[in-house]
């Protein structure tokens, strides 16, 4: 079965310490659903913690060091809830969204991930990642 997209979900929370997002429309069992999470506008960053909800794993957490932090998370769907929340040690501004997939084996989900920061542009720049089976999807957030 050949990896395809299903749906997505996001929101915002303004000078908070949380923000929920709706689990995508559709979203069956065995779907593996992926999270990033935005915080900015604060003043430690790098000391900020996150909290997913229970059974997400985390796969990159990126910091600038300067008022940002972004947190990726992901997930193999089962008897989902109407939405999950995230919450972060600081008080913030917070956007997320919350993608799904399916056809993705579920015994690694993510095979490969990198992040990195970029300065204030109307550009951004990613690292490159080397797929390990063929038919994989790329993800960026």
């Amino acid at each position: 079965m050949a990896i395809a997209f299903r749906a997505a979900a996001s929101n915002t929370a303004i000078i908070a310490t949380s923000v929920t997002i709706d689990v995508p429309a559709g979203t069956a069992n065995d779907d593996v659903l992926i999270t990033s999470v935005m915080a900015g506008g604060f003043t430690d960053p790098p000391g900020a913690t996150w909290t997913a909800p229970a059974g997400w794993t985390l796969v990159l957490d990126t910091t600038d060091g300067a008022g940002s932090r972004m947190g990726t998370w992901r997930r193999i769907a089962s008897s989902e809830p109407a939405n999950y929340t995230w919450t972060i040690s600081a008080t913030c501004d917070l956007a997320g969204g919350t993608a799904g997939y399916t056809g993705v084996d579920a015994t690694t989900p993510v095979e490969a991930s990198a992040g990195q920061t970029n300065a204030s542009s109307g550009s951004v720049s990613a690292p490159s990642i080397t797929t390990l089976t063929s038919n994989a999807y790329l993800v960026g957030s």
